[in-house]
């Protein structure tokens, strides 16, 4: 029977953090799929839009809100993109496809990368999966 009683005190830590691990991935999906349409959109077809640079030139976003603005700007290969952030928590540019990632951008802090080819970007903030973008380069 004492064999019994502590296996029970071994499985219950074990069941505790399965349920906080299930509620929370569950919160995380949630979220994401609120703010996002449940999915990563793709972004709009439009001429030059937002934030049109060129070689040698950076285009500005903002992170404001949880928000990433513009959200998808189109601009030219060798544009540099820097993202200043207006949060008063920290937040990351990381690419789903692991192209680029800022690491961690403070608050009012900037950082940037320069997108030498052309194609479609897109990104999130790791800290803030609901958080994403695209940047087309052309």
């Amino acid at each position: 029977m004492g064999d019994l009683l502590g296996d029970r005190t071994k499985v219950l830590p074990l069941l505790v953090v399965a349920v906080v691990v299930a509620v929370g991935s569950t919160l995380v999906i949630l979220l994401t799929n609120r703010s996002s349409g449940g999915s990563i959109r793709a972004p709009a077809k439009s001429a030059a839009g937002p934030g049109v640079g060129g070689a040698g030139k950076t285009v500005r976003l903002r992170i404001s809100n949880y928000v990433f603005e513009p959200a998808s700007p189109t601009v030219a290969a060798g544009t540099t993109v820097a993202w200043t952030n207006g949060d008063a928590t920290a937040h990351t540019a990381t690419a789903a496809d692991s192209s680029f990632d800022t690491g961690t951008i403070a608050p009012g802090e900037t950082k940037s990368f320069t997108f030498t080819k052309p194609g479609s970007y897109q990104y999130i903030c790791s800290f803030h999966a609901f958080m994403h973008g695209t940047i087309v380069v052309k």
